[in-house]
């Protein structure tokens, strides 16, 4: 336990060295639209696409844009180089990636501060999102989006994800390792969880979702018409579901 709490004091320090003088930064955003406009590139009355962000040492902010915005997703990037593609998936599907260029990064990269990433998606749009984050931290603010599937990867980080508020059986997967992940479901939601952990710190508010077995249920998860899954592993580090 003691080498738990040595690991969340380092990763502290870890953020307060790259990010939080995010504001220092001069560098100016540079803006990727999804070539993907509503309607136009998109001939399926509702097409599910897939959103995937595979995002490294920097700042990573997802949420709703405006309704009225004419393309899928919008970024705004500062910092490490970043591409963002589009193309088919599968029959059925659309899919937009977003990638750090592994490639292009050297030592004076991942010492740059001020790297900002953020993403905004169309609220009108059904998503899948898959994000993978290394050394970063994330701020998934999933209210107000239509989303079928959540699934987050994080290898030494920190995260927050502000769950929807009318979710209808929304799955989410969350796998960390030497990271601090804080989950939070709305009031009106129902969840079933469902946590894995070797050696991390685990809090889970227990007035609103009772143990059962291995799992943790809302009381009325059966009958809620807003309600999702979440399954949760992590190796080491700290999980907190409110």
């Amino acid at each position: 336990m003691v080498a738990i709490v040595v690991l969340l004091m380092l990763l502290g320090a870890f953020y307060l060295l790259f990010f939080t003088v995010q504001g220092d930064s001069r560098e100016a955003f540079v803006t990727l639209i999804a070539p993907m406009p509503v309607g136009v590139t998109m001939p399926r009355e509702s097409p599910l696409v897939g959103f995937k962000a595979n995002i490294a040492a920097s700042h990573f902010v997802l949420r709703a844009g405006d309704p009225a915005m004419p393309n899928l997703a919008k970024t705004l990037s500062r910092g490490l180089p970043l591409r963002q593609t589009s193309g088919a998936w599968g029959a059925e599907h659309e899919v937009i990636e977003l990638t750090h260029l592994y490639q292009q990064m050297r030592a004076n990269n991942l010492g740059q501060l001020g790297s900002e990433v953020v993403t905004e998606l169309n609220p009108l749009q059904k998503f899948t999102l898959d994000v993978h984050a290394s050394a970063a931290a994330v701020d998934l603010d999933l209210r107000g989006l239509n989303l079928d599937q959540l699934s987050l990867r994080l290898d030494a980080g920190q995260a927050t994800v502000r769950l929807p508020e009318r979710p209808q059986n929304l799955s989410v997967v969350v796998a960390a390792n030497a990271a601090d992940v804080k989950i939070v479901i709305p009031e009106n939601v129902a969840a079933r969880i469902r946590i894995s952990s070797e050696a991390a710190l685990v809090s889970i508010d227990e007035s609103r979702f009772q143990r059962q077995g291995e799992f943790f249920v809302s009381r009325d998860y059966d009958q809620a018409a807003h309600r999702l899954s979440i399954s949760a592993e992590l190796a080491v580090g700290r999980l907190r579901i409110e």
